[in-house]
């Protein structure tokens, strides 16, 4: 008997991460191209749309390999074409930190640094000139009753301030670790963390299929997708850190089980006791291929899976000490 299987998993492995590459590089010049398109002066009235064609490209670039900086590019490029510079400083920085040497990276910091503080010094100025109206009450928040009619505009601004104040600070002060966690305590606080932003989601969601009744809401949608983006991280690294916490467990009594086997395997020469050994091997077999599966998926998910990467391989090692053990 030999370890065919063990060679299978290495070549399946390796195919994966070659398609999602090839998918991941597709996905990504269609949102350059797209992103192009967008400013181009005959396609002015589509740009909106090639905008969020863009985004949608780059987040299907990043689920295939969210080790590829060129996607986080891609985004940084777009939320500095609608001028939300802290988070296009945030995928900024995310692409520096996988390729630091990647083409025009430090040009593109401090194209975006001074955009930024060129706008931050024409909102002082005119918070300066303005002059408020403090006699006038802000306006409620938007309440559906019978029969008051809706007060699109009212609720169209209302929305507006509640996603870029909301999503500003969430982005500002929400870093994930760059690898998945095996503190439980710490995935529940994150857990905790991503139902309240998924209550508040819903919530504007809720505004936003109000108003699509009557007004465009695709800028407000393109405002929120940085957000969804983090969400959507998030949920992978909470999916990233259970699949790692899981393996480590099972990687763990694995292992006990195969040592344990190799000492039973040693001087057996009874038939039937090697096919009852034989047979143990198939099955740990079968667990080591859907371990590297859930070793497959965390990479795919775009996270370092090495924390429990050398206990899988010392698992390897012992497997095939008891095949070993078994043909000797």
């Amino acid at each position: 008997m030999d370890l065919s299987q063990l060679s299978r998993i290495q070549s399946k492995k390796a195919k994966l991460v070659q398609e999602r590459s090839q998918n991941a590089s597709a996905a990504c010049d269609l949102g350059f191209q797209c992103l192009a398109n967008a400013f181009q002066p005959e396609n002015r009235v589509q740009s909106r749309q090639l905008l969020i064609q863009a985004y949608d490209a780059f987040q299907q670039a990043l689920e295939q390999q969210r080790t590829n900086p060129e996607p986080y590019v891609g985004l940084s490029y777009l939320l500095t074409s609608m001028e939300q510079y802290d988070n296009a400083l945030v995928y900024l920085e995310e692409a520096n930190r996988l390729c630091p040497s990647y083409p025009n990276l430090q040009a593109m910091f401090r194209s975006i640094t001074e955009a930024q503080q060129h706008k931050a010094k024409l909102r002082r100025q005119q918070s300066g000139a303005a002059k408020v109206d403090r006699s006038k009450p802000p306006v409620p928040p938007f309440k559906p009753s019978e029969p008051q009619p809706i007060d699109y505009d009212a609720l169209y601004d209302q929305t507006l301030n509640l996603i870029v104040q909301r999503v500003h600070k969430i982005m500002g002060e929400n870093r994930l670790p760059h690898h998945p966690t095996l503190n439980s305590k710490e995935l529940e606080l994150l857990s905790i963390q991503r139902k309240n932003w998924r209550k508040w989601h819903k919530e504007v969601q809720s505004n936003l299929d109000i108003l699509d009744q009557e007004i465009d809401v695709s800028p407000l949608q393109l405002q929120l997708k940085p957000f969804e983006l983090l969400l959507k991280r998030y949920s992978d690294f909470i999916v990233a850190s259970q699949l790692l916490i899981e393996l480590k467990l099972r990687i763990r009594d694995e292992s006990v089980l195969v040592l344990a086997q190799i000492r039973e395997g040693q001087g057996v020469v009874d038939p039937s006791d090697v096919a009852i050994l034989q047979e143990n091997l198939e099955s740990i077999l079968d667990q080591c291929d859907k371990m590297a599966d859930q070793l497959d998926q965390i990479e795919a998910l775009g996270f370092d899976n090495s924390v429990v990467l050398a206990d899988y391989e010392k698992l390897i090692r012992y497997v095939e000490a008891l095949q070993e053990a078994i043909d000797t």
